[in-house]
């Protein structure tokens, strides 16, 4: 399975922390947004992982990651930074793509790996 995180947003609910980083390399309990999400997707035998970045991308640092980058990071969405990484994509593969700034429990993950079907949600409900 490969995985695409999107990353290329400016990140402005976050400001000032992302004034110099983009918003997956801020941290949380000592270690980027970023790093906690390759952990737990290594963890679940996931390690083909493409990362598209936008802004900041020369600041986006992660362990056996591919980064594309989406030039066109400011003035598009998510779905055109999901499309920069359109080489990536196969139809003879499953395929997760992940938001940057998720920080999900390694359960969750694995309900993503086994489960079924050609489209996937997973809600996280608020208690």
């Amino acid at each position: 399975m490969k995985v695409i995180i999107l990353a290329a947003g400016y990140g402005s609910r976050l400001k000032p922390y992302t004034n110099k980083i983009p918003k997956c390399m801020v941290e949380l309990a000592g270690k980027p947004l970023l790093q906690h999400q390759i952990e737990t997707l290594n963890s679940a035998g996931l390690s083909n992982i493409t990362v598209v970045g936008g802004h900041l991308i020369e600041k986006i640092i992660g362990k056996d990651i591919q980064i594309i980058k989406n030039d066109k990071y400011d003035s598009t969405n998510m779905v055109s930074s999901l499309f920069c990484a359109e080489k990536f994509m196969s139809d003879k593969e499953d395929l997760l793509i992940t938001y940057s700034d998720i920080i999900y429990e390694r359960k969750v993950d694995k309900v993503a790996i086994i489960g079924s079907g050609l489209n996937m949600l997973i809600v996280s409900k608020s208690s």
